[in-house]
């Protein structure tokens, strides 16, 4: 099973990827905030990182960028949702390896994690 931490304090966001993802047999753990994320991710490494871009104490491209910096998550795959096309492509720029439109749908899920998901090898040190 896949494990995907969610990043983002919009609920209505958060409760229809989740629905999605555990459609996707996937484990999904969720915070509402880049700081409280980066400190979840030095305790154990997630298949994939969804992250808003609007989250509180960080813009998403920050957070991108944050954890592209911390040695346990920087081959992590990092996929951002955005409203905006122009977010989507800066968060890119950031380093993010795709972008999910929101309001999120099953075909966008899919799109941008299925393929990083395939190439993602086991590690040993996720929780």
């Amino acid at each position: 099973m896949k494990h995907i931490l969610l990043v983002d304090d919009d609920a209505a966001s958060c409760e229809t990827a989740t629905e999605i993802l555990l459609e996707l047999e996937c484990a999904v753990e969720t915070v509402a905030d880049g700081g409280t994320a980066l400190k979840r991710l030095r305790r154990g490494v997630p298949d994939a990182v969804l992250v808003g871009l609007n989250i509180p104490d960080m813009a998403g491209g920050a957070f991108v960028e944050a954890c592209h910096h911390e040695p346990r998550c920087s081959g992590v795959p990092v996929v951002v949702m955005a409203v905006t096309p122009r977010a989507a492509v800066d968060a890119i720029r950031m380093g993010a390896r795709g972008c999910i439109r929101k309001p999120v749908d099953m075909g966008g899920v899919v799109a941008a994690l299925q393929p990083l998901l395939q190439d993602r090898h086991p590690v040993e040190d996720r929780h």
